[in-house]
């Protein structure tokens, strides 16, 4: 077998593996810059900012004041609820705020 043969050989074998390629990638750019809080930016560098918009949410006639966090159709991306805890600032922790960001970032739609 010649060598455009042997070429198209290891091309068919590799494009399967692509896409878990990329995510590897993404997974290790996520957990560099949620593990060092935020001092090695890697997935921030390589990905847009997501957006923030408030969330209309109820428990019976109560109001909860709730953000969504989105990167891309929000619709489309698996989706994820982050509970602050027992936070004076609520929703509005710094720490939980980054947190909903990096994980937008990451393909996720987030309701905090």
């Amino acid at each position: 077998m010649g060598r455009i043969a042997w070429l198209a050989v290891a091309i068919v074998v590799v494009l399967p593996t692509i896409p878990a390629a990329g995510l590897a990638l993404r997974t290790g750019f996520f957990l560099t810059e949620f593990l060092s809080d935020g001092r090695w930016p890697a997935l921030s560098a390589v990905t847009a900012e997501p957006r923030v918009r408030p969330l209309p949410a109820r428990a019976g006639a109560r109001e909860i004041p709730a953000d969504l966090y989105a990167s891309g159709h929000p619709a489309t991306r698996p989706g994820l609820i982050l509970v602050h805890g027992l936070s004076v600032e609520g929703k509005d922790d710094a720490r939980l705020r980054e947190a909903a960001r990096l994980l937008a970032r990451a393909g996720l739609t987030v309701a905090v």
